[in-house]
């Protein structure tokens, strides 16, 4: 399961039905189905539509997640980023929730922006491919 997905499940669980979900952001169900079973990828409008009707900190976190997925294995250390389908036992933090308070709030605000501006969105995500050498 994807950071994008597993986190959106999270966040339709707390809201309780998918349909209710997808209907309040206004997606399509089969989208937001395709979503949680990664199928695909949210295209921006679609994220922006979901993190509309988040509270501010469940969207930083789902679109975390979604950035989360954009980097390669290999460099998902360097964010601090924490394997999923561990146990309950041994499960660890939300790999945001790790960060420290001035690194979650630098993370908010750089969501926040992508979020308003597709432009910078998509060049925070060339960074992050030219950083990881990835050939996107």
């Amino acid at each position: 399961m994807s950071y994008f997905s597993n986190s959106l499940e999270k966040q339709i669980r707390a809201w309780g039905k998918a349909t209710e979900f997808a209907a309040a952001c206004g997606v399509n169900q089969g989208t937001i189905s395709r979503l949680q079973n990664d199928k695909t990828s949210p295209d921006p409008d679609t994220l922006g539509r979901i993190c509309s009707i988040l509270s501010e900190n469940e969207a930083s976190e789902l679109v975390y997640a979604y950035v989360q997925d954009a980097i390669p294995q290999d460099l998902r250390h360097l964010i601090h980023c924490e394997a999923l389908g561990t146990s309950k036992k041994t499960r660890s933090p939300s790999p945001f929730k790790m960060l420290s308070r001035d690194k979650q709030e630098a993370f908010e605000k750089m969501a926040q922006l992508c979020l308003e501006d597709q432009a910078l969105a998509d060049l925070f995500l060339r960074m992050v491919e030219r950083f990881s050498g990835s050939t996107k």
